[in-house]
């Protein structure tokens, strides 16, 4: 009820629906953030077909890419930062 009183005299959302709307806002924005970096890897990958960019060099790549995706999206921990396998088995 209270709720409904702040809304019609201020025109604004309950705590509950706007921290609701901030919570789907994130998710979405690290979705896109998400996407981005799919779209990142697709390149990179396209550049190896086409014979532009070698195998070594795109693993740098793809590594980059996803350690600033560990950053900017997974934030386990202050100085946590996941450890990210690259090694084939034919390699070792």
């Amino acid at each position: 009820m209270a709720d409904d009183m702040a809304r019609s005299i201020h025109g604004c959302r309950p705590a509950s629906e706007a921290a609701a709307a901030m919570f789907v806002g994130s998710r979405q924005a690290k979705s896109q953030e998400a996407f981005s970096r799919l779209a990142e890897i697709r390149e990179v990958l396209h550049a190896v077909q086409r014979g532009v960019m070698d195998e070594r060099r795109a693993i740098q790549q793809i590594e980059e890419i996803a350690a600033g995706a560990a950053d900017r999206i997974v934030r386990v921990g202050h100085t946590h930062r996941p450890e990210i396998q690259t090694t084939r088995e034919g390699e070792k």
